[in-house]
């Protein structure tokens, strides 16, 4: 991470490079060796430079934009056919976005508002595939643990499948957060995004001050490149250089 301007301007530079077994699992009698019909070479690179600005207590509001590259490749094999199928893949991609956070200044109010738009072109159901989504969620703390949560927004999505994948539809979601001590926060969700209604929850609770217990759970409509190039940009480095979550380690 680059500061361009101190508080204000950063640029964010990532690159991840990985081998990983085509097929999943180990080969035969549990031999860890990948051979090279069952290897599959992955690359995700990007660049995000992006402006904060904090408005004292009224809340933070930033901008920025990513370029992307991000690809998977390896040699096919009659064995490995179902997985090779979709084995050589590639997607560049630019995205925008605008959000804000609301401050101190709204009492037991919360306030968070995103526009994001993405572009997407490259292999198979990636070319010329795009996504822009609109939302804001609005929070009110009944307690000082459990705040109620509200969101609603749109969005207009496509993919180049066969028939071509699209959805032009509002977003909705209520929820609750239960925050129990500083160290620990439980989010459940339910509504409707990508097209269909799901629960969402993310939970971090710290049972001791040395035993952590994370969980995650969410439906939604992706691509393993997206997946992939998604997971890479929200990472972060631990101690021995692996790419982690930087929530949960």
């Amino acid at each position: 991470q680059v500061t361009l301007l101190p508080e204000h301007v950063f640029l964010n530079l990532q690159g991840y490079g990985a081998v990983q077994a085509t097929s999943g699992g180990t080969g035969p009698n549990n031999v860890s060796t990948l051979s090279r019909q069952n290897s599959t070479q992955n690359y995700s690179y990007s660049a995000s430079p992006y402006a904060r600005n904090k408005f004292g207590d009224i809340g933070t509001a930033e901008v920025g934009g990513a370029v992307a590259y991000t690809s998977q490749s390896g040699q096919g094999s009659p064995y490995f056919a179902p997985q090779n199928a979709n084995q050589n893949q590639n997607m560049t991609s630019t995205a925008e976005h605008a959000a804000f956070t609301s401050g101190p200044a709204l009492g037991r109010m919360v306030v968070n508002a995103l526009g994001s738009a993405t572009q997407m072109n490259g292999t198979g159901v990636l070319r010329n595939a795009y996504r822009n989504i609109a939302t804001m969620e609005l929070g009110y703390a009944v307690t000082r643990s459990i705040t109620i949560l509200a969101t609603g927004g749109y969005e207009n999505i496509r993919y180049n499948t066969l028939p071509t994948f699209r959805v032009n539809d509002a977003i909705w979601q209520v929820g609750v957060r239960w925050t129990p001590n500083p160290d620990s926060s439980v989010t459940l969700r339910y509504g409707h995004q990508d097209g269909f209604d799901a629960v969402k929850f993310d939970g971090s609770y710290a049972v001791t001050a040395r035993l952590r217990l994370y969980g995650r759970y969410s439906e939604g409509v992706s691509t393993g490149l997206e997946s992939l190039q998604s997971a890479v940009a929200s990472s972060v480095l631990d101690p021995l250089g692996n790419p982690v979550d930087p929530a949960t380690g």
